[in-house]
């Protein structure tokens, strides 16, 4: 939003409100689903929608509006992302035994912590990789004078927020984050895919149901 649209960080925290609302909305409907028709179906459906909403920011178009780019993906991960946190933390935590119920919430909090920041930073490496590659192969294609790939190397750290005086190098360096943008979306829409698979393996059918 910041770099390939130009939003202020304000507007960018606004634009998020969408995800959140739903996440908040809807927390106490997966915990009621998990419990009535368990915890296996809602675990696979969940991360299920989490992946459309990944595929759909996929699409990212530095033209589109705000409500075509951003929304339609938002709000859908926020949906999916609703019906599963507070159930898969349930489920974490009722598969231990009574007496470990605290260390159970303890490790389970731990390990989300630490995969988030895992999370962000492979993701991080994946988006300056694809960037990159891309932005290199792009300029070579349109054959950039040595000049302008001098402007472009110094800003290139900056990624989809470089600024160059050459419009077809800024064009160059705006598609280009817009391909590794879409690989972050289409690796984070793999591995919530990858998360309802597991849960469906993993999960018996009857957990989370009360009885």
């Amino acid at each position: 939003m910041i770099q390939g649209h130009g939003y202020s960080a304000t507007a960018a925290a606004i634009a998020m409100l969408p995800a959140v609302a739903c996440m908040a909305i809807l927390t106490r409907v997966g915990t009621f689903l998990a419990r009535t028709i368990g915890a296996r179906i809602v675990l696979t459906f969940g991360p299920a929608i989490v992946t459309i909403g990944f595929i759909l920011l996929g699409f990212f178009d530095s033209t589109s509006s705000y409500w075509t780019a951003f929304f339609p993906g938002l709000l859908i991960v926020g949906i999916g992302l609703g019906f599963t946190v507070a159930p898969l933390t349930a489920t974490a935590i009722d598969t231990a035994d009574p007496r470990y119920v605290g260390s159970a919430s303890g490790i389970n909090n731990a390990i989300a912590r630490t995969a988030g920041l895992l999370a962000i930073a492979a993701l991080g490496v994946a988006l300056w990789t694809s960037f990159n590659t891309q932005l290199d192969s792009r300029l070579d294609a349109a054959h950039i004078s040595t000049a302008v790939r001098t402007q472009v190397n110094v800003q290139r750290a900056k990624i989809g927020g470089a600024r160059v005086n050459d419009p077809q190098a800024e064009a160059i360096i705006l598609a280009s984050f817009r391909v590794g943008f879409s690989t972050v979306a289409y690796t984070c829409a793999l591995l919530s895919f990858c998360a309802g698979l597991i849960a469906f393996m993993a999960i018996s059918p009857q957990q989370g149901k009360s009885t």
